[in-house]
């Protein structure tokens, strides 16, 4: 195919986006569907080469593989191997296991399935992720095996490419509405599954199948109204638009408009900054998030900044080398056309990757590289993993919008109900604990992590669905038989301003506090129809708790630990949590659900009374084991011990 100035200049913009997404630059702040845009591209080019070559019956599939092999994997192995050799000097165990895990399901192109299961791309979590850009890699590779098979076999049946094209709308159509469906209730899957971006990718090979013979005269203005579309997706989206989903169409039209339009003499196609950025997109893209997630990590100064500089030093690098080596030497790379002796260099090299990560992943990160430090990185890792409750089973609602109890003890005698969110998860293990020493106790778990039980709240990120669940969760609490409901939650950090975690439900839709002044009004609101439902509640004979949160850091404690200890560094807020900085900002949402409780004639719980002492609640035990798996949610065995007691009598 012939070098085209529009396609090139999309691979730039789309890179651009991406890049700027990650740098946190606000005004870009959907330029996440930068992928959106080179899904569209590559649709386009699969297409073209299959079906030309099909139609022209010389279409090879060894041909077509070994070609993708040759633009993808030699940059994703020297990604892996750079990331790896960092890790090994500068990543502690913990991480650097989690790192080599990812480069092997980068590499074997299933990273998208891996974190599909692990993390949200939006999540603050996935921010830790060195390897968590490969997704969108592993989803056109994925594209790549099953869509060559496929477009055999529709030439098969119907023969011509007017017919083929009419084959690949209906699956647009097909793979669009399942995206819309799942984005909703289930986000990950929409985001990082194949059949729910499929569409994307043949939308470009729709284009490519069915090719628009525009005018002349209307080429620019179709070209530009494209481009306007996607720099719209940029100014327009954030982290907490459903994706992909109606929104999605912005971008993925706007690219399919400047392919269709097909006008490369627009003054912006022709920059050389476009030209180069676009030429080297796939490597931009490849070093730009472990670079981003490294400075992160060591904490380095002026982060955007140091990211972008880096990102910069390492593309030039890439250029010089280029320009260094020969011409020829690289045309015959790319075209194949290297000896015996080459090709088992290069499968040697990606075997060598593959398994020197593996092995990193199965000596627990390379723990012997400080065995002095063995036993904090030990007490850390068991520390990350201390968690009973049975998430998968037990948490928020089923696609059908059904409640999922989880119970633990008997199911009659004096019964308890424990309604809210993560928080109330972590009460499992004592639950489990008391009703294995008294056989008369039950307890019931209704928890959906990542919602406040409070009615007429949601949260503005797509797939909690919090409104629901707290409705039906009262429900459940009035027409059962508990003898006591506990309500316990994180709270506070719902109502943060700068983070619009919430939104509260009235008659107008779903409003989010612009400003501090905003949120205690609203909360307000929402507390005085939650006293409604709680007086409902108390009216059926059952007695009340709220529990206020328990103590939390500001920082991932084991994971803090351990990369400090590592990188010889002092662990900073990890040795106790100052109550009164932990709570300046909180002191009015504290008073409102102490109002609240008063007001329902329920028993308000604050764990800090017990925990912590002269206003001060330690994050570690005397031999320096960590109570916490990671910031604010205590392990399963704390919760287990003779500190927490004073829970009996609540629960």
């Amino acid at each position: 195919m012939t070098h085209r100035l529009d396609l090139n200049a999309l691979r730039a913009i789309a890179v651009a986006g991406v890049v700027a997404f990650h740098l946190k630059i606000n005004l870009l702040s959907g330029g996440f569907s930068g992928v959106d845009v080179f899904f569209v591209l590559s649709g386009f080019l699969m297409t073209k080469i299959i079906a030309d070559g099909i139609e022209g019956r010389k279409f090879s599939f060894a041909r077509f593989y070994a070609a993708r092999v040759r633009r993808i994997v030699p940059g994703l192995l020297a990604t892996c191997s750079a990331v790896l050799i960092f890790g090994y000097f500068w990543v502690d165990p913990i991480k650097y296991e989690e790192m080599a895990r990812s480069a092997v399901y980068s590499l074997l192109f299933v990273s998208n399935i891996n974190l599909w299961k692990q993390v949200g791309y939006f999540d603050i979590g996935a921010n830790e992720k060195w390897f968590l850009h490969t997704w969108s890699l592993s989803v056109e590779w994925q594209f790549y095996l099953l869509y060559p098979p496929a477009m055999y076999l529709l030439y098969r049946v119907f023969r011509t490419r007017r017919r083929v094209g009419t084959s690949i709308k209906i699956a647009i159509l097909l793979s669009f509405a399942l995206s819309v469906v799942l984005a909703g209730v289930r986000p990950a899957s929409a985001f990082f599954l194949l059949p729910t971006r499929a569409w994307e990718m043949l939308a470009g090979g729709a284009v490519a199948l069915s090719p628009i013979d525009l005018p002349q005269r209307f080429k620019r203005p179709f070209g530009l109204i494209g481009l306007c579309l996607i720099g719209a997706s940029f100014l327009i989206y954030d982290s907490l638009t459903p994706w992909p989903s109606f929104g999605c169409l912005l971008p993925v039209v706007g690219a399919v408009m400047v392919i269709a339009a097909r006008d490369d003499g627009l003054p912006l196609y022709r920059n050389p900054a476009v030209i180069w950025t676009g030429l080297w997109s796939y490597g931009i893209y490849l070093a730009h998030w472990p670079v981003i997630v490294g400075v992160e990590y060591l904490a380095l100064p002026w982060p955007a900044v140091t990211s972008f500089c880096l990102i910069a030093a390492i593309m030039a690098g890439c250029t010089l080398l280029a320009h260094l080596a020969s011409a020829e030497s690289i045309r015959r790379l790319w075209e194949a056309k290297i000896g015996t002796y080459g090709r088992v260099a290069f499968g040697a090299a990606f075997l060598l990757v593959g398994t020197s990560a593996a092995g990193i992943a199965l000596t627990n990160g390379g723990e012997w590289r400080q065995p002095e430090n063995l036993e904090v990185f030990r007490a850390s890792r068991l520390a990350m993993g201390d968690w009973d409750y049975p998430s998968g089973t037990c948490n928020g609602l089923s696609f059908s919008e059904e409640l999922r109890p989880c119970h633990v003890g008997a199911r009659r005698g004096r019964r308890t109900l424990i309604i809210g969110d993560s928080f109330a998860q972590q009460l499992f293990s004592r639950a489990r604990e008391i009703s294995d020493n008294d056989p008369t106790r039950g307890f019931t778990f209704v928890t959906s992590a990542g919602c406040p039980p409070i009615v007429n709240i949601n949260r503005t990120g797509v797939g909690f669905r919090c409104d629901t669940f707290i409705d039906k969760a009262l429900k459940y609490a009035e027409s059962s038989d508990f003898d006591h409901v506990m309500f316990v939650s994180m709270w506070y950090n719902y109502f943060k301003i700068e983070s619009k975690n919430v939104c509260f439900i009235g008659k107008n839709g779903c409003a989010v506090a612009r400003t501090s002044e905003e949120v205690l009004p609203l909360l307000g609101g929402a507390l005085d129809a939650m006293q409604v439902r709680l007086r409902q509640i108390r009216a059926g004979g059952k007695s009340l708790t709220v529990v206020l949160p328990f103590p939390y850091s500001k920082v991932d404690v084991p994971s803090v630990l351990v990369k400090n200890t590592f990188l010889g560094r002092a662990a900073q807020g990890v040795n106790d949590i100052e109550i009164d900085v932990l709570f300046e900002d909180y002191d009015a949402i504290r008073a409102k659900l102490k109002g609240l409780a008063d007001n329902v004639g329920a028993t308000l719980l604050d764990p800090m009374e017990f925990l912590c002492v002269e206003r001060h609640c330690p994050t570690l035990d005397g031999k320096g084991i960590p109570y916490y798996r990671d910031s604010s949610h205590l392990r399963s065995s704390t919760i287990r011990s003779d500190r927490f007691v004073f829970l009996d009598k609540f629960m």
